[in-house]
């Protein structure tokens, strides 16, 4: 397990595919889960949400947390679309569950 230093320095510019972060995931999620949702400048930046509370409050105001034109990571040169015929809205089993997750 990693010291507090070394976690809470994985977790300033967090990359989840750095082979540090995988050896000390749980040291590193539990500095990611102290404070609100973070900046990384890894895979050309994006947010980390690692609370339930910030996670919740983030899906519940898509026109706020919209990335515009959508953020893979890691970036991808092709297109993922998403549709109202994805599978989640052609399963309302998992519609409904997703739902009540939130």
């Amino acid at each position: 397990m990693a010291d507090t230093g070394t976690a809470a320095a994985l977790a300033e510019n967090f990359d989840f595919s750095d082979e540090q972060v995988r050896r000390d995931r749980p040291a590193v999620y539990a500095e990611l889960r102290k404070g609100p949702p973070t900046w990384s400048d890894a895979y050309g930046g994006h947010w980390v949400v690692s609370r339930y509370e910030d996670l919740k409050a983030m899906l519940a105001n898509p026109t706020v947390f919209c990335s515009g034109e959508g953020t893979t990571i890691p970036p991808t040169t092709r297109m993922i679309a998403i549709t109202t015929t994805s599978s989640s809205a052609l399963n309302p089993v998992c519609a409904s569950f997703c739902r009540s997750v939130l």
